[in-house]
C-alpha cells in the first residue's frame, strides 16, 4: 500500500493546528476536552484540552469548538497571538504599514488586535497585498507562522529561512 503524502496546500482544521501549537509549545497534553463536540477517543482530544486550559483556543459557541472545520486565517492568527503570551514573546517590530493590505478592514474586530500583532511582527506576510482574513490556511502556512514565532521568540534556530 502506497503511503500518502503530507499535503501542504490542504486546508487544516481547527484540531490539526491546535495540536501542531501544542506540540510545538511543548505543553503538556493530558486530560479530556471541555467541548462537547471534541470527542473523549479523538487523536487530538487532548491537545485541544491543553490548549483550551492554556487560552490559546477558546470554542464557538454552544460549549463546542468544531474541530474539523477548517481554520480561518484570521483564527489562526488570533491563536498566535494567544499562543505568544505564553513564550512570551514581546515582538520585534517590523516595518509594516498594515493599512496597506486592501483587505486590513475585512478581519473581524474580535480579531484586530491578533491581526494586527501578526502583520506586525512579520508572522503574517500577507500575499499580492491581501492578507486574506477570512480565508482558511494551509497546512505549509500554518507550519510557516508557527515556525516563525519560535524563530522570532529564539525558541529554535533562526538561520532556517521560510
Amino acid at each position: 500500500m502506497r503511503q500518502k503524502r503530507w499535503q501542504v496546500a490542504r486546508y487544516i482544521t481547527r484540531a490539526e493546528f491546535a495540536a501542531i501549537i501544542v506540540r510545538a509549545l511543548g505543553l503538556p497534553a493530558k486530560g479530556k476536552s471541555a467541548f462537547s463536540d471534541v470527542p473523549k477517543d479523538a487523536w487530538y482530544s487532548e491537545a485541544v484540552d491543553a490548549a483550551a486550559k492554556y487560552r490559546i483556543v477558546s470554542g464557538r459557541g454552544n460549549n463546542g469548538f468544531d474541530p474539523m472545520d477548517k481554520i480561518t486565517r484570521e483564527e489562526a492568527m488570533q491563536i498566535i497571538f494567544n499562543a505568544s503570551k505564553l513564550i512570551p514573546f514581546n515582538g520585534v517590530e517590523e516595518t509594516v504599514n498594515i493599512e496597506a493590505f486592501s483587505d486590513y478592514n475585512a478581519k473581524s474586530q474580535w480579531a484586530a488586535e491578533a491581526v494586527d500583532f501578526n502583520l506586525i511582527n512579520g508572522l503574517i506576510v500577507g500575499s499580492n497585498g491581501k492578507i486574506n482574513p477570512k480565508a482558511n490556511i494551509t497546512r505549509g502556512e500554518a507550519v510557516a507562522v508557527i515556525l516563525r514565532l519560535l524563530q522570532k521568540a529564539n525558541l529554535v534556530d533562526g538561520r532556517t529561512k521560510i
